[in-house]
């Protein structure tokens, strides 16, 4: 009786670790994990596999993009569902959806299938975020320090020339007298 026990255990064992083995890790975009200004128009996407199993392959893999972590957690994949695509690649993937937007956060997660049908979804968060991809998208202001006392400082300053020439235009290396006049 106890035999059966633990034969029916570890069958179980075995059936779940079949099933929840092959989970896609290590997400990466660009060849990095969770990159900031991305200016490529389709990012190449990579993953790997935790399996351990020997000569374990993939057999198919599914690619996932979302607006929002909440959305792909639910699997709405409301940017892009690439569809199961009969593949062994997880390697320099190109995204193939709709344009990507400048400065916008995308959520992605992979679903990938082994020869024996099992399938198995990524449980890490991944995302990346494009940077400015068009020139029509690059706005900016000039950071510049207005002085309050500005103004006044300036009032009581009283430049003195050669009387008859512009000072803009002056030729360098003259001799020039100035005088200091005092009010």
């Amino acid at each position: 009786m106890t035999r059966i026990v633990v034969f029916r255990a570890l069958t179980v064992l075995m059936v779940l670790s079949a099933t929840a083995s092959a989970v896609p890790v290590h997400l990466r975009c660009e060849y990095l994990a969770n990159p900031l200004g991305i200016d490529r128009a389709a990012p190449h996407l990579s993953w790997q596999s935790d399996d351990s199993e020997r000569n374990w392959k993939q057999a198919a893999y599914d690619i996932l993009v979302a607006s929002s972590p909440d959305r792909l957690l639910t699997g709405n994949a409301d940017v892009w569902d690439s569809g199961r695509k009969d593949s062994a690649e997880s390697v320099d993937i190109a995204y193939a959806g709709p344009d990507l937007q400048s400065r916008r956060r995308y959520y992605w997660k992979i679903r990938a299938w082994d020869i024996a049908g099992h399938v198995s979804e990524s449980l890490e968060s991944a995302w990346w975020e494009m940077g400015i991809l068009h020139p029509a998208d690059w706005t900016a202001k000039w950071i510049a320090w207005k002085n309050p006392e500005d103004q006044a400082d300036r009032k009581g300053i009283r430049w003195i020339w050669v009387k008859g020439q512009d000072a803009l235009a002056a030729v360098p290396r003259r001799l020039r007298h100035f005088a200091l006049i005092s009010a």
